[in-house]
């Protein structure tokens, strides 16, 4: 390959790799929409379970509540019982004893009463909060809807983006020497898409390694295609080829 072939080449394969990139950031944008949009779901998601939790917590305080009111009924029954019989007993120690018990359980039902107190104070904090959250899930599923179609319209736009990147690598290729561009693909897919650099001065533009000055000479000649002895980069220089 002469020295006029070999630049008008290079060129085109710097124009290649450029639109492998920008393929590669299209294709990399598009990876990320189906998490994002699943990130943001999981988001909404949580937060309404964390509604659902607080809804169960509440039932559970109800449930309490109930069962506490269940028992200081039982106690006023109780209550009742001991009364009447403060009029039919016959002795001192089992009037006093009735009193006793009398006095335990209105003690018994007053710690219930602060129990159930309690209890009901949780139950309207939880409420409260509840209502908060509501009005926070509806905002979050009004950005929620927002930011996914957002991100179904920029899935469209990148999508014809890639479609007509695709179609002008396809045309560009057909322009470049075969067996160079097979060693460019060779090369790009083991360097993360950059296989062709320029010098730096006297440095591979790649992995900064200090190319000799009879390769570099070679180099700014374009006498032939010269890669790095380090990354296997393709190697040129931008005089050259501007």
């Amino acid at each position: 390959m002469g020295k006029d072939e070999l630049i008008a080449n290079l060129k085109i394969l710097r124009q290649i790799q450029q639109i492998d990139l920008e393929l590669q950031d299209t294709q990399n944008q598009l990876d990320s929409i189906p998490s994002n949009i699943a990130r943001w779901k999981d988001e909404l998601e949580n937060y309404k379970k964390e509604i659902s939790e607080d809804k169960k917590e509440i039932e559970t305080l109800t449930l309490g509540t109930k069962e506490k009111e269940i028992e200081i009924n039982s106690n006023l029954e109780t209550l009742k019982k001991y009364n009447s019989q403060l009029y039919i007993v016959k002795t001192n120690k089992e009037y006093s004893s009735l009193l006793h018990e009398i006095d335990e359980t209105k003690r018994k039902n007053s710690h219930i009463e602060d129990d159930i107190l309690e209890l009901m104070e949780k139950s309207d904090s939880k409420e409260k909060n509840i209502k908060e959250k509501k009005q926070k899930l509806e905002e979050l599923q009004e950005e929620f809807n927002k930011k996914e179609k957002e991100e179904q319209e920029r899935e469209k736009v990148l999508n014809e983006k890639f479609a007509q990147k695709r179609k002008e690598k396809e045309e560009t290729t057909s322009k470049i020497d075969q067996s160079l561009l097979v060693k460019y693909q060779r090369i790009s897919e083991a360097n993360d898409g950059l296989a062709l650099v320029s010098l730096l001065g006297n440095i591979c533009g790649g992995c900064n390694l200090e190319i000799p000055r009879q390769t570099r000479n070679e180099i700014q000649l374009c006498s032939k295609t010269i890669t790095c002895e380090r990354c296997g980069r393709i190697l040129y220089w931008e005089e050259a080829i501007k």
